[in-house]
C-alpha cells in the first residue's frame, strides 16, 4: 500500500505548487461490478478523497484527487442453468486517483461545474474470507482504469468553500470486470 500512496502523492507534488483550492470530499458510493461470467456484486461504501483545483479561470479549471474507499464485496455465482449456487466474500480496498477538466458557470458567490477525465483504481488488501475456493478469480481482480464524470455546486464563504457533487465512474468494460459507481459527496475546501 505504501508504494501506491507514494506514487499518488508524487504525482500531486507539481500540482500542489500551483494549486488554488484544497478540497476534501466525503461521500457515499453505490457500486456495481460484473465479471465476464455475469457474476455480479452491488454494494454501498463510504468514500474519502483529498484534491486540488488549479489553473482556475472564469469558466474552467482542472482538478486532481487522491482517494480511498474500503470495500467488502459479495459475489453470487450462477451455474450453467442460471441457478445461484455459490456466494463469495472478499475484501479489496481501493485507492483512486484522477484528473478532471471542469467547466463552470459562476453566479453570485457560488458556481456550478461539470467535468470529465480519467480515473485509476488500485486494488489493495485483497483477501478472501474463509471459503476455500471463494472467488476463484480474485487474482484477476486487478487495477481498473476508466472515465469519471462529475457535476456539482460550490458556495464560496470568504476563504472557504462548501459544496455538493455527484460523480459517475465507468471502466467501459475494459478488462475482465465492468465496474460502475455513482457517488454523492459533501465537499469542503480552502482557497489558497
Amino acid at each position: 500500500m505504501a508504494k501506491y500512496l507514494f506514487f499518488c502523492v508524487s504525482l500531486l507534488i507539481p500540482i500542489i505548487s500551483h494549486g488554488q483550492t484544497i478540497r476534501i470530499d466525503n461521500g457515499y458510493s453505490y457500486i456495481s461490478i460484473r465479471d465476464c461470467y455475469e457474476n455480479s456484486s452491488n454494494l454501498k461504501r463510504y468514500s474519502f478523497s483529498v484534491g486540488l483545483d488549479y489553473l482556475e479561470k472564469k469558466t474552467s479549471f482542472l482538478s486532481s484527487q487522491v482517494g480511498f474507499s474500503p470495500s467488502r464485496y459479495y459475489y453470487y455465482y450462477t451455474d450453467y442453468f442460471g441457478d445461484m449456487n455459490d456466494k463469495s466474500d472478499f475484501i479489496s480496498d481501493n485507492l483512486f486517483i484522477n484528473t478532471l477538466i471542469n467547466g463552470k458557470l459562476p453566479f453570485n458567490l457560488s458556481f456550478a461545474y461539470f467535468g470529465a477525465g480519467p480515473e485509476a483504481h488500485f486494488s489493495i488488501n485483497k483477501r478472501n474470507y474463509p471459503k476455500e475456493n471463494s472467488f476463484h478469480n480474485l487474482n484477476e481482480f486487478k487495477n481498473i482504469v476508466g472515465i469519471k464524470f462529475v457535476g456539482g455546486l460550490t458556495f464560496n464563504i470568504n476563504k472557504f468553500n462548501l459544496g455538493i457533487n455527484c460523480d459517475y465512474f465507468d471502466n467501459l468494460g475494459i478488462g475482465d470486470y465492468n465496474k460502475k459507481s455513482i457517488t454523492f459527496n459533501l465537499s469542503t475546501g480552502l482557497n489558497l
